[in-house]
């Protein structure tokens, strides 16, 4: 049995579920994918609660190495298997298209933020740093969230609004064509498990400039696929994003980006990761 529990309640069901089966003879895996977990376990009682939440399951998956390294240390004594998630079909298919993204040198230079729009995201860190970035460059947010209303009056107070655009939320066609014309795919998140957000960037060759915290780091190559600010401060990420100026820079990292998701992200590499575990669990 594999059972994906969230948070709080979810967690308290899913120890219900996996007892049950492993009263009825059947081995059982967690997939830990929750970022809440990440604050379960630096407090002593939900640390506790956690660990009995998990007493059924035979094995836990989580996502990145960061999470395997963090459960340890918080002293859960389980095996555990990092099982990240997989590109979707379709991006795979575009993360297959080793082609340079096109290059309009006399154009401004289009970053882009796609996310839901709640604190911890950093989608206000990003709309900070862009009264400090040239007159060149835009930034559209795509999405929609509670933080959505605060972060366009402070579009206003800083008189940026002629290089910002809101796109709401988007989907199919309609995001495609942003990451199309989009030459930075810019998130400083420090709430996210893992980041589906990152990979489907990646996979359309957008070199990523995010906060090098948690999993992230295991998700974005620092160097190869972006660049990873070390701390959530606007002048860091206007250093990372005039970096990704230069053109050549980009198409390396946008080549990179898409090998780098296939290698460690593809349907075929994570499929791997699911057997083995299996394996191993049910000897």
């Amino acid at each position: 049995v594999y059972s994906h529990p969230g948070a709080g309640f979810s967690l308290m069901r899913e120890m219900f579920v996996t007892a049950f089966a492993r009263v009825l003879g059947a081995r059982t895996v967690s997939q830990i994918h929750a970022p809440e977990v990440a604050g379960y376990l630096k407090h002593p009682l939900k640390n506790l609660l956690f660990r009995i939440a998990i007493l059924p399951a035979s094995g836990l998956a989580v996502l990145t190495p960061w999470w395997k390294r963090t459960l340890l240390s918080a002293g859960v004594r389980k095996s555990i298997f990092v099982i990240p998630n997989p590109l979707p079909l379709q991006w795979e298919e575009t993360a297959k298209e080793l082609r340079l993204k096109g290059i309009n040198k006399n154009g401004p230079l289009v970053v882009l933020t796609l996310s839901r729009i709640v604190p911890g995201k950093g989608v206000d860190l990003v709309v900070e740093s862009m009264p400090l970035l040239p007159e060149n460059q835009i930034l559209v947010i795509a999405g929609d969230g509670s933080q959505l209303a605060e972060i366009k009056q402070r579009v206003q107070e800083l008189g940026i609004a002629n290089r910002v655009r809101f796109v709401g939320w988007v989907s199919g066609d309609e995001k495609q064509c942003l990451l199309d014309e989009s030459d930075i795919f810019c998130l400083p998140s420090s709430h996210d498990s893992f980041g589906m957000g990152f990979l489907e960037a990646m996979a359309n060759g957008l070199p990523v400039v995010a906060l090098d915290w948690g999993p992230i780091s295991d998700v974005v190559a620092d160097k190869r696929c972006g660049i990873l600010i070390k701390e959530k401060k606007p002048l860091m990420l206007v250093d990372a994003i005039i970096r990704l100026q230069d053109v050549q820079l980009r198409q390396s990292m946008s080549v990179e980006a898409k090998k780098w998701v296939l290698e460690q992200f593809s349907s075929q590499v994570v499929g791997k990761n699911i057997r083995e575990m299996v394996q191993s669990i049910c000897g």
